[in-house]
This record gives C-alpha cells, sequence and structure tokens, in this order.
C-alpha cells in the first residue's frame, strides 16, 4: 500500500507476504495518529514501522500486489501490479471514476458501500461519509 497527496507518492506499507484474506475479510492498518478526536483503534492487523500520515483534506492510497514502490507517475492504474486505488477527501486530485470519496475531516470518515465490498472503481459512487464508523480488523464478521 502507498499513499500520497497530488502528485506525489509518500511511504510504502508493506503488508507480511504470508497474509491471505478471504472474500470479503477486513484487514486493518495503523498508520499515524491523527491530531484530531480520534478514537483507539481495534487491534490492527498491521502496524506500519513507517507510518503514512493520511491527511485529513484528502489524499490517495493505491494497493499493489508487489512490495516496492510505485513510481510511475500521478496514476497508479498504469501499473501493471495494481491492485485497487481511492482517492479519497476534497483535496484529492487523483481517483478511480467520475471522483474522489465525499470530503473526509476529524469525524467524518469515507466508508466502502455494501458493508465494505463495493468496488465499481469509481470512487465517489464506492464510498459515502460518514460520522460513526467502526474500524474492522480480520477478526470482524465477513
Amino acid at each position: 500500500m502507498q499513499g500520497g497527496t497530488g502528485t506525489s507518492w509518500g511511504n510504502l506499507t508493506v503488508i507480511p507476504a504470508s497474509t491471505t484474506l478471504q472474500a470479503g475479510q477486513y484487514y486493518l492498518i495503523q498508520e499515524a495518529a491523527g491530531s484530531g478526536n480520534g478514537v483507539a483503534l481495534p487491534t490492527p492487523d498491521h502496524i506500519d514501522p513507517t507510518p503514512i500520515n493520511m491527511g485529513g483534506g484528502g489524499g490517495k492510497v493505491a494497493l499493489f500486489n508487489v512490495s516496492t514502490e510505485f513510481t510511475g507517475g500521478n496514476d497508479p492504474t498504469t501499473s501493471p501490479n495494481y491492485v485497487d486505488f481511492v482517492g479519497y477527501g476534497s483535496s484529492a486530485t487523483t481517483y478511480e471514476g467520475t471522483g474522489p470519496t465525499p470530503p473526509v475531516g476529524n469525524g467524518i470518515h469515507a466508508v466502502r458501500a455494501s458493508s465494505g465490498c463495493q468496488d465499481t472503481d469509481d470512487n465517489s459512487a464506492d464510498f459515502a461519509a460518514v460520522d460513526v464508523f467502526t474500524p474492522r480488523n480480520t477478526a470482524s464478521a465477513l
């Protein structure tokens, strides 16, 4: 997983190669703590040793099936190792589909539709803004 803002990409989070998920299963990664009114996460499945500051105003997160940094510019979908991509918040400059997720911030979260299982490759359609959200990990119900 790699995060960033604008046309740049930040830190790389490498998930253990032995990780296998069932269809509909969640995987919770703990990144940098925010400066707002956050609450403690349930037990994360992975704690990033070099945490990414996700930025409340917006940004982007890409998922690849290799553990090397993406250096292909602003569009991660050009990588043969691309799996999924989310541009989130009002300041997102890159996203899948017609627009980014709804705006996010302290107390406002972008949550994937259909209990986390909708992926039509259109971030504006696949996510909804909610003010109450419980993070889910691999121990959560499918």
